[in-house]
C-alpha cells in the first residue's frame, strides 16, 4: 500500500504488562523497562506479521545483551544454526531442510570451556590453582558418587603459564588439552606440595580413602608441560589406582640436573596399592630432571601400561617397576622412544616383576654416569661403562629391535641387558642372542694377516661353551667346533678342536685366560688364530659362541628347584 501521512503521533504509555497490541504506526512506551515499541499493522496493508516491533534504545540494547527484561531474552538466547556455508552451500541440519535445527547461543558457546573462563590467568605469576581446580570441579561435578556424562566438556587452556601453589586433584573423565606442545605449563611453586597433581575418584578420595565412588581413571591430557621447581621428595604427577588413562605429548619437568644420588624424586608414580590399575598409556610424552622418570609400584593389581614414541632425558634411572606380589604380570611394553643421559639403567625391572617388553627404542647415554658424548661417536669406545642399560628382574620378559650406542668391548664385564631372571630373551648386536642365562653371539668375521697371532677376546661372562667356526685361506676351508672350559682359580682353559679340512690351511687354534690390553686388568677368554705360513696370504674366521652366561649364576635370582616332589 502506499505510504500513509498522518498528522498526529499516537503514543500509548504504561507498565509492560499492560502495552497490549498497538494499532498500525503507533508507539507504546513501557515505563517501568524503558522501552519503545510501534505496532506492525494488518498483513493485508503489507505488514510481515501482525504484532509489535520494538525501537531499539540504549535501554534496549543493555536488555539485548544481558537478557534481562520480559521482552528480548538476551543474545546469549537467540537461537544459532550451523551453517557450514564454506562449501559454497548451507548444510542440512535437520530431518527437513526447513526450518533448520538451532539452539541457544549459549549453549553454543559451552560446547567449550576455558581455564580463563573460571578466572585463571596464565601469566606465570598469579596463583592458578583455585581457578584451575574450579573449572574441575564445576565441569566434572566431583565430590559425588557419580559423573553425569552430561557435565563432562573438554577443558581448554590458552597458551601461558599457569602457576599453582597446591596440589591439582583429577576426577574421573577429565578431559584437559593445551592448544600445542609446550604453549602451556602447569608450574607447582610451592614447596609444601607433593606433587602437581594425582587422580582422584569421583568424590575427590586418593589413597586410603579410595573406598567409595567411581575409580580413578577414564583421564585424557594433551600438550600440557607439567613443571616442578623443587626437588627432594616430589613428583610431578600420580596416577594412582587408576584405570584407562592416555597422555599425549605431554611433558613432565622436576628441577634436578643430571642427579648422580637418589633424593626420591619422580616425574611420575604409578601405583596400585588400593585397586586395580591398567590401561595407562603414554604418547610422544617426555620425562626429565628427577632422579626417576617413572616409577612403576604394583601391590594390589597392575598391567598394561604402555610408553610408545616417548623421550626420557637427564635423569638416575628411567623407568623403575617393582612389586610387593609374588608374581605381577605387569604388560609393560616400551616401544619407539629414546633414552638419553641416564646415568644407570633406562628400563629396570626388579624380582618378581614379568611380562615387561622393550622393543625398537634408541639407548644412547645410558649406564655410563653420564660420560658419553654422543655428538661424537668416536668416544664411544673409550667411555666408561658403569650398569647394564636394560636389567629385567622377572620371567616372561623381552628386548627386541633395541638400538644401543655402546663400547662394545664393556659387554664384556656389564651386559648391555642384564637377565636376572631365567625366562627372559633378549638380542642386539653386541652380545647376540640371549636366552635365559645361555648366550648365542652373533657370527663375527675377523680378516687375518698371515704369519702372525690373532687374539680375539671373549666375553668375560663366557666361562664354557661351544665354539662354531669356519676358515677360508686361499681357497683352503676348514669347519670346526671348539669346546672350552675355563679353570678361573689356575686361569687356565681347557679346550679341545675337532675340525674337518680337506687341505691344509696351515692355521693353529689355542686358547688362553688372560687379560687383555685395553680391556682392563681382569682376565677373560681369548682366542689365539696363528696363520703360520706367510705365503698362504690373509685368513677370513667366522665364528659364534654358545655358552652358558657364568656371571648370572652368581645372582640372588638362581632358582633353586623344588625338591618336595623327590622321593
Amino acid at each position: 500500500m502506499a505510504v500513509t501521512q498522518i498528522s498526529q503521533v499516537q503514543v500509548r504509555r504504561g507498565l509492560m504488562q499492560d502495552l497490549g497490541q498497538l494499532t498500525s504506526g503507533e508507539f507504546g512506551w513501557a515505563v517501568d523497562e524503558l522501552r519503545l515499541f510501534i505496532g506492525n499493522g494488518p498483513v493485508v496493508e503489507g505488514a510481515p506479521y501482525e504484532g509489535i516491533t520494538e525501537v531499539v534504545t540504549l535501554k534496549s540494547l543493555q536488555n539485548f545483551y544481558s537478557g534481562s527484561g520480559s521482552g528480548l531474552t538476551g543474545l546469549l538466547s537467540f537461537p544459532y544454526t550451523f551453517k557450514g556455508s564454506d562449501g559454497g552451500y548451507d548444510v542440512q541440519t535437520d530431518i527437513v531442510v526447513t526450518p533448520p535445527h538451532s539452539r541457544p547461543l549459549q549453549k553454543k558457546l559451552d560446547d567449550t570451556v576455558n581455564v580463563k573462563d573460571f578466572n585463571a590467568q596464565g601469566n606465570g605469576i598469579t596463583d592458578d590453582y583455585a581457578a584451575i581446580q574450579r573449572a574441575i570441579d564445576q565441569i566434572y561435578n566431583r565430590k559425588t558418587s557419580t559423573i553425569p556424562s552430561a557435565t563432562r566438556r573438554v577443558i581448554e587452556f590458552a597458551p601461558g603459564i599457569y602457576n599453582i601453589e597446591n596440589e591439582l586433584t583429577i576426577p574421573p573423565y577429565c578431559v584437559l588439552r593445551a592448544g600445542g606442545r609446550g604453549s602451556v605449563t602447569i608450574r607447582q611453586i610451592s614447596t609444601a606440595a607433593t606433587c602437581i597433581f594425582r587422580l582422584s575418584n569421583s568424590l575427590g578420595n586418593y589413597d586410603a580413602s579410595l573406598i567409595n565412588g567411581v575409580v580413578p581413571g577414564q583421564v585424557e591430557m594433551q600438550g600440557i608441560r607439567f613443571e616442578i621447581t623443587s626437588s627432594t621428595n616430589r613428583v610431578v604427577g600420580i596416577v594412582e589406582s587408576a584405570t584407562n588413562v592416555l597422555f599425549d605429548r605431554c611433558q613432565f619437568v622436576g628441577s634436578r640436573s643430571f642427579p648422580t644420588t637418589d633424593t626420591n624424586t619422580h616425574c611420575l608414580l604409578i601405583n596400585s596399592n588400593y585397586r586395580e590399575s591398567g590401561g595407562i598409556k603414554f604418547v610422544n610424552c617426555d620425562f626429565s630432571g628427577m632422579d626417576t622418570a617413572v616409577t612403576i609400584q604394583d601391590n594390589y593389581q597392575l598391567n598394561g601400561i604402555i610408553f610408545d614414541s616417548c623421550s626420557f632425558y637427564n635423569c638416575l634411572k628411567g623407568i623403575v617397576a617393582r612389586t610387593n606380589r609374588s608374581r605381577s604380570y605387569m604388560g609393560l611394553k616400551v616401544i619407539n622412544s629414546a633414552f638419553n643421559k641416564i646415568k644407570e639403567q633406562a628400563l629396570l625391572t626388579l624380582t618378581n616383576v614379568t611380562g615387561v617388553s622393550s622393543t625398537t627404542n634408541t639407548y644412547l647415554d645410558v649406564g655410563t654416569n653420564y660420560s658419553l658424548t654422543t655428538v661424537n661417536v668416536s668416544t664411544v669406545a673409550s667411555t666408561a661403562v658403569a650398569t647394564s642399560v636394560i636389567k629385567f628382574g622377572g620371567d616372561n620378559s623381552y628386548s627386541f629391535g633395541d638400538m644401543f650406542l655402546r663400547p662394545f668391548d664393556k659387554e664384556f664385564d656389564v651386559p648391555t641387558v642384564e637377565h636376572a631372571s631365567s625366562e627372559v630373551i633378549s638380542i642386539d648386536t653386541s652380545s647376540g642372542l640371549k636366552l635365559g642365562s645361555r648366550y648365542q653371539t652373533i657370527g663375527k668375521s675377523y680378516l687375518l694377516p698371515g704369519g702372525n697371532n690373532n687374539y680375539i677376546p671373549i666375553s668375560a661372562k663366557l666361562l664354557g661353551g661351544t665354539i662354531h667356526y669356519t676358515i677360508e685361506r686361499l681357497q683352503r676351508f676348514r669347519s670346526g667346533v671348539i669346546t672350552y672350559t675355563v679353570d678361573t682359580v689356575g686361569n687356565i682353559v681347557c679346550f679341545r678342536d675337532s675340525y674337518t679340512q680337506v687341505v691344509s690351511t696351515d692355521v693353529i687354534i689355542e686358547m688362553y685366560y688372560t687379560p687383555m690390553a685395553g680391556l682392563g686388568t681382569n682376565p677373560r677368554p681369548v682366542i689365539n688364530v696363528k696363520t703360520v705360513n706367510v705365503a698362504y696370504g690373509q685368513t677370513v674366521f667366522t665364528f659364534d659362541i654358545k655358552s652358558q652366561d657364568f656371571k648370572t649364576l652368581t645372582d640372588s635370582s638362581v632358582q633353586i628347584p623344588n625338591l618336595s616332589f623327590i622321593l
